[in-house]
């Protein structure tokens, strides 16, 4: 005794999907087959949500599954992705990208993948979206860009670092998704804009620009209470995304480092240098030198006097 299914997917007077599946109880054997052709890759998108917040594309080759209990296999054939369209939810930038892919039973694979942002600029795209088992899916893709868009963040979206960057460089994104780690190698191209807040200039802060120090006032710390705040910490934490920027910045990049934005306490400069900034869920580090060819300094002091300083 078997069951079968079919099921077809006919779009514009085109024959999109086309699946048929078998299941034989006695063996508890599944096999399922389906052909695409320009299959609408949307439908993927309640999946990688937590990754990628646009994706899309036409679909085209051949898939096939096979199961019994306790083993699967996945296969496909001659797949290829046309006028796809992906943008990661962390930099908020969409790409088009086309070329071949392969699924097999450990993930999707790619290799040589091309990309292109919507002002021309090119990559390619290499690595894995690996399955997990269905239960641990994990990330492991590698990008080669050249005068790309390559960050396009509010600060209502990260409140560590935003702006607007185009750049020529190497980056990847690795982990599960719920730790992901973005590096980057990167230098900056044509004009842009980034913007790093001082998240709180009484507590005593460095870099290479500025230096901050607010009055010591010392705190009696319970070490048990100390200790169960870590491990509440630690068990609320449900997922992480950390960020390694190497970045060979240029003048065409206004830099923005704001102090107290809220009252206009701000300096912006314009310069060249190599700047290093690490920021994930339980900190975040800026360090480099930069050297400033011009910029203005605004100071502002209790929201009452103000002085514009030229750097």
């Amino acid at each position: 005794k078997r069951f079968d299914a079919q099921i077809n997917n006919l779009y514009e007077g085109q024959l999109r999907l086309d699946g048929h599946a078998f299941y034989t109880p006695s063996s508890q054997m599944l096999e399922a087959d389906a052909r695409f052709n320009g299959f609408n890759l949307g439908i993927a998108k309640p999946f990688v949500g937590e990754i990628f917040n646009e994706i899309g594309g036409e679909l085209s080759g051949s898939l096939r599954y096979d199961s019994t209990p306790g083993c699967y296999r996945i296969a496909s054939e001659n797949l290829r992705l046309d006028n796809g369209l992906l943008s990661l939810l962390f930099t908020n930038v969409p790409y088009t990208v086309n070329g071949p892919l392969e699924i097999d039973t450990e993930g999707a694979h790619f290799k040589g993948i091309s990309l292109k942002d919507r002002e021309n600029g090119t990559g390619t795209l290499d690595g894995s979206i690996l399955f997990g088992g269905f239960t641990r899916p994990e990330l492991d893709l590698r990008a080669t860009v050249h005068n790309m868009e390559c960050l396009n963040v509010t600060q209502k979206e990260s409140p560590y670092f935003y702006g607007h960057i185009y750049g020529s460089g190497s980056a990847s994104i690795r982990g599960p998704f719920s730790a992901l780690v973005l590096d980057i190698d990167a230098s900056t191209e044509k004009t842009g804009d980034l913007h790093i807040p001082i998240p709180n200039t009484s507590t005593a802060g460095n870099n290479n620009l500025l230096r901050f120090k607010g009055i010591e006032v010392p705190v009696i710390v319970d070490p048990y209470e100390e200790m169960m705040k870590k491990i509440k910490d630690i068990e609320a934490a449900t997922s992480d995304f950390a960020i390694n920027l190497r970045v060979n910045a240029t003048p065409g990049v206004m830099a923005y480092i704001e102090i107290d934005k809220a009252s206009g306490n701000i300096l912006s400069a314009r310069g060249s240098g190599m700047i290093e900034l690490n920021s994930s869920s339980q900190r975040f580090d800026i360090n480099g030198d930069y050297n400033i060819s011009g910029g203005n300094y605004k100071f502002v002091a209790l929201g009452i006097a103000s002085r514009d300083f030229e750097i």
